[in-house]
Order: C-alpha cells, then sequence, then structure tokens
C-alpha cells in the first residue's frame, strides 16, 4: 500500500487509523472494534502511548463481559508498565480471572518485580568507601 499511494510509514498509519476512527463512528459500541483500534497503536510508528493507552481506556469502557474486561485490563497494565507506573499496573492486573490470560497475566507481574527491583537498586547510595 505504501508503494501503490506513495505514502510514507507515517502517513500509511495515520490512514489506517482515520479508517478505524470512521468504522467506529458507524459502530461506536463495538468492543471488537475499539479492541483492535487500540491493537493497532502496538505496531505505530514512532510510537503514540497516549493514544494507545486512551484507546485501551475507551475499549475497557465498550467490553460487555469479563473476558473483555480482562483483555483490556492486561493491556492497560502493559502501557502503565511502559509508562513506569507499576503500581496503577498491579491495579489492572489483581482483577484478571480469564484462565486463558493467566500466562500473560504473570509474565507482567514478572515485568512489574523486575522492574521495581531495577529501580530500587538504582535509588539504593553504593556503600561509602573506606
Amino acid at each position: 500500500a505504501m508503494s501503490h499511494y506513495k505514502l510514507t510509514e507515517r502517513e500509511l498509519f495515520d490512514r489506517v487509523l482515520l479508517l478505524y476512527r470512521q468504522g467506529m463512528k458507524l459502530e461506536p459500541q463495538s468492543y471488537p472494534l475499539a479492541a483492535d483500534f487500540a491493537r493497532t497503536y502496538y505496531v505505530v510508528r514512532p510510537a503514540r502511548p497516549a493514544s494507545g493507552l486512551a484507546a485501551w481506556e475507551n475499549a475497557f469502557k465498550l467490553a460487555t463481559d469479563d473476558t473483555q474486561r480482562d483483555e483490556a485490563r492486561i493491556h492497560l497494565a502493559r502501557y502503565a508498565i511502559h509508562a513506569g507506573h507499576l503500581n496503577l499496573a498491579r491495579i489492572h492486573l489483581e482483577p484478571v480471572t480469564e484462565t486463558g490470560l493467566e500466562p500473560v497475566k504473570l509474565s507482567l507481574l514478572r515485568r512489574i518485580d523486575d522492574s521495581g527491583k531495577a529501580r530500587n537498586a538504582a535509588l539504593t547510595p553504593a556503600p561509602a568507601k573506606r
């Protein structure tokens, strides 16, 4: 599509996002469409974390069952980890109970623990030299 329409990568992503937005105007209550739109932000370059987070927050609001809510929570936790908000990430993950998402939840909890340990190590002063 980029070569055919002579678009840059950024222009291509902008067009894709525009088309998703138009689709969401036609089906504003569609969780599957909102989740697909939000997933798109994982591949958009340059990254647009604030827009991706907003898209997952919207998808969460549109979720109609626990499975959809848990999926959105997983992604909200990923964005929180990326932003360094480890406690917020834990809050998003705590209510996740969908068994199919358990491996992802555990992986994210490990990332939170590892990030917290790295942050604490960076903040711990080195022992004084004698």
